[in-house]
């Protein structure tokens, strides 16, 4: 007598859509994620959202404000935590210039209101540096390029945030307010946070 196999789990014979049976392979199951896993996985990809998203969800929604730092964040607008939000955004308004900010609290044309926010977050992502104490911008982005791509800062507004909380943390100890008008962009970056006592950060070396 021939030994005849049964099919296996990916032979498995099912119903075709006229009725007949075929070898075709079953569908996979979805992978349901929930819980808090699900909520780990948004805040991951909502994260590394740039700057420059923010300053256009700040036109697009009408967020206008007077002082970014207390802008109320909408729900379901694809963010996440909205102190992170705020934090970012109070670093923006600080390299803005006043033309600019009366720019954005008008409906802007698409393309214009995306170059805007890359220019305002670009400088806003250096001015981070200046903030922090770092003497020469210059030497720090060549530093920067050397580093492997996970460990290079980028302008995601979730890592910016986290910079921003840290530099208000420490300039609250020093002076009882965290706002981060402390250091106006045409200062020197040497003096920004020695006028506290932190002290400028030295360049960064491969050694």
């Amino acid at each position: 007598m021939q030994a005849t196999s049964l099919p296996t789990a990916t032979q498995a014979r099912v119903p075709s859509n006229t009725g007949a049976i075929t070898n075709r392979a079953p569908p996979r199951p979805r992978v349901l994620i929930f819980g808090n896993e699900a909520r780990a996985a948004a805040k991951e990809t909502t994260a590394k959202k740039d700057m420059a998203s923010l300053i256009e969800l700040y036109n697009e929604r009408e967020l206008f404000a007077g002082n970014w730092r207390f802008i109320l964040v909408p729900k379901y607008c694809g963010l996440g935590e909205g102190w992170a939000v705020r934090n970012t955004l109070e670093l923006c308004q600080l390299v803005a210039t006043e033309d600019e900010i009366k720019s954005l609290e008008v409906k802007m044309n698409r393309e214009e209101l995306k170059m805007l926010a890359v220019l305002i977050q670009t400088r806003a992502f250096e001015h981070m540096w200046t903030l922090e104490g770092v003497t020469d911008i210059g030497l720090e982005k060549q530093f920067e390029k050397k580093q492997n791509s996970s460990q290079q800062k980028k302008p995601f507004y979730g890592p910016m945030s986290r910079r921003v909380k840290n530099l208000k943390t420490k300039v609250a100890e020093r002076t009882g307010t965290s706002e981060l008008i402390i250091c106006p962009p045409a200062q020197p970056a040497a003096n920004a946070l020695s006028n506290f006592g932190f002290g400028a950060q030295a360049p960064a070396t491969n050694n």
